[in-house]
């Protein structure tokens, strides 16, 4: 039972931290611990799925603390300026749901949910999309490990 709950906060902070701006191989802990057979795949799923929604969750944030002025601290050349960040707000409702589905994609996936954050995205469907996204991927791992594994 204890190496259980450790293996869930070993996946819990390995999705955490993935999220993040950090490089974190939560993919790789995912299919470890499915191969270690100690927790339920379905709650290993679940787990992986919530901490890295709320680690995405995190960026979001961080995206609307700068937007609601943080951007004026930031050094002169590090500024967007208005036209770049009203194209931004174009494309990202354009195809703001599309991205954050795609917000597990190492690198751009990051800077995707900083966005949402900086436009404003209400939070109810980036959480909601993310959550999808980040979900489809570990079931698309589990999937393939029980195509290999058996």
């Amino acid at each position: 039972m204890l190496e259980a709950l450790a293996s869930l906060a070993g996946m819990a902070a390995s999705a955490f931290l993935a999220a993040t701006i950090l490089p974190f191989p939560s993919e790789a802990t995912f299919a470890a611990l499915l191969h270690r057979g100690q927790v339920s795949p379905l709650l290993l799923l679940a787990v992986a799925t919530v901490f890295n929604t709320l680690g995405s969750t995190v960026n979001w944030w961080v995206g609307k603390v700068i937007a609601d002025g943080g951007i004026a601290r930031l050094p002169l050349r590090l500024r967007p300026d208005a036209a770049t960040l009203a194209k931004g707000e174009r494309l990202f409702a354009r195809h703001g749901w599309l991205a954050l589905l795609m917000s597990w994609v190492p690198g751009i996936g990051d800077l995707g949910t900083v966005a949402a954050g900086l436009l404003h995205y209400p939070l109810s469907r980036f959480v909601l999309f993310v959550g999808l996204g980040k979900g489809a991927r570990y079931a698309a791992i589990w999937a393939g490990w029980i195509a290999i594994a058996g």
